[in-house]
C-alpha cells in the first residue's frame, strides 16, 4: 500500500543500466542506489552492444553472463536487487532477435516477481534493452539519457 506523499505510489522500479559489476561506476549506478532509498529497485544489467570476439576472455564473459541470467535476483542493498538480462550475441542468425526478446521479457518479469516488485516503472539508462519498454506490465517508462 502506498504511503501518503509517496511519489512512486507503491511502484517499484525496473532499472536497466550498465553492468552492475563494472569496474567503472557510472552515474546510473548512483541514481539506482538513491532511488532504492525511496522504493524497491531491480537493477537489470544489460548486455553491451559490442560484438564478442573469438577470444578466451569474451567466451568466459559470455558464459558468465548466461549463467547469471538463470540465477535468482541478488539482494545487493536494502530495497535493491540485481539481475542480468539474457542476450545471445549472434544477431545475424535468423530468429536470435526473437529469442532474445522473448527470453529477456520472461527473465525480467520473473526477477521482478522474485524481488517482490508488482506494480512497476521501467527506467532505461541504456538504449539497447529498449525493446522491453511497454512489454513488462509497467505503468510508466522513463528513458534517462545520460550520454550523447
Amino acid at each position: 500500500m502506498a504511503e501518503p506523499g509517496d511519489p512512486f505510489n507503491g511502484r517499484g522500479i525496473l532499472y536497466f543500466g550498465n553492468d552492475w559489476q563494472a569496474e567503472n561506476r557510472t552515474s546510473s549506478h548512483h541514481v539506482a542506489i538513491r532511488l532504492a532509498q525511496r522504493t524497491p529497485v531491480l537493477y537489470v544489467s544489460s548486455p553491451g552492444m559490442r560484438k564478442p570476439q573469438a577470444s578466451g576472455r569474451d567466451l568466459r564473459r559470455l558464459l558468465r553472463k548466461l549463467a547469471a541470467t538463470l540465477r535468482r535476483p541478488t539482494r545487493v542493498a536494502d530495497n535493491l536487487w540485481h539481475c542480468t538480462v539474457p542476450q545471445l550475441p549472434f544477431r545475424r542468425i535468423p530468429g536470435i532477435d526473437t529469442i532474445n526478446r522473448w527470453f529477456g521479457r520472461w527473465a525480467v518479469k520473473r526477477a521482478a516477481r522474485m524481488a517482490g516488485i508488482g506494480r512497476r516503472i521501467s527506467w532505461f539508462v541504456v538504449p539497447h534493452p529498449g525493446f522491453l519498454a511497454g512489454r513488462l506490465g509497467e505503468d510508466l517508462c522513463v528513458y534517462y539519457c545520460i550520454d550523447d
